[in-house]
């Protein structure tokens, strides 16, 4: 529950572990820490806090972090809804996932959905902003 009763005890240990490794660098952990503040796995839901350690990732060039950040501005969970800045995380995300894995199947198809509710100035507009930070975060190494 929201206070952590009967919350089973591996979600627990998980959180503490992700939590102590977050903050240090831990790209994994961030993600980590993010679903599970997005979904409500063992702490309370809370989108602000998973909006925040998606965006560490993110700033890693982590493309699950940009996805889950891309699905959160499209569905206005935490957030007003922008579909631009939805369709340029998974721009983002697309191009750091290798074909045929889980995050670009998932990028593809979230893509193709939001251009049938984007006029073509808005997805040029997304994809220009991608290119920008692109431009604007070097690759960083992973820990």
């Amino acid at each position: 529950d929201e206070h952590g009763v009967d919350v089973p005890h591996n979600l627990l240990r998980a959180f503490y572990w992700f939590h102590r490794a977050a903050p240090r660098g831990s790209v994994d952990a961030q993600v980590a820490l993010g679903v599970m503040y997005e979904v409500g796995a063992g702490v309370p839901l809370n989108y602000a806090r998973a909006r925040k350690w998606f965006l560490l990732a993110a700033a890693r060039e982590n493309p699950t972090a940009q996805v889950n950040l891309g699905m959160m501005d499209a569905k206005a969970q935490g957030v007003p809804q922008n579909l631009v800045k939805a369709y340029t995380w998974l721009e983002l995300a697309q191009t750091g996932s290798a074909s045929g894995t889980e995050n670009y199947t998932v990028t593809q198809g979230a893509m193709a959905l939001l251009r049938t509710h984007m006029p073509p100035k808005q997805i040029a507009l997304a994809q220009q902003d991608a290119q920008a930070w692109l431009a604007a975060h070097p690759r960083q190494k992973v820990l």
